[in-house]
């Protein structure tokens, strides 16, 4: 990015991206489903990308773990729970998914699905 392209950025009006927890959320979820399928499709891709995409799922994965686990978080107990199960079969896919022992797919299906339920909030 150019100096100018930096400081135009700098100065412009806060994006409503910025001002949205869904729009955030959404947006941290196709960052990582992106890179998750880039890995799935087989293309010849560096290790180290490999590794960035299954970290940064897994870190998403982690925040969501514990801002679930959060005793003043306001979402329903059931929804809490299920979103905390998923973060650790998450966490535990990853490793066998780097360890090339087992698939990317499913990563990328539960990523999917997560999307399908924040749109479906929004538009709400």
């Amino acid at each position: 990015m150019t100096p100018h392209a930096l400081a135009k950025s700098a100065y412009a009006p806060q994006n409503a991206l910025t001002n949205d927890p869904k729009r955030i959320e959404f947006a941290a979820f196709t960052h990582v489903t992106k890179m998750l399928t880039e890995v799935q499709s087989g293309k010849r891709l560096p290790l180290g990308y490999k590794a960035a995409a299954m970290h940064d799922n897994r870190r998403l994965w982690t925040e969501i773990a514990a801002l679930v686990a959060d005793d003043d978080n306001q979402l329903p107990k059931d929804l809490r729970a299920r979103l905390f199960y998923l973060a650790e079969f998450v966490a535990q896919h990853s490793s066998k998914v780097f360890s090339q022992d087992a698939s990317v797919q499913p990563l990328i299906d539960i990523n999917a699905a997560i999307m399908g339920g924040l749109n479906a909030q929004e538009a709400s």
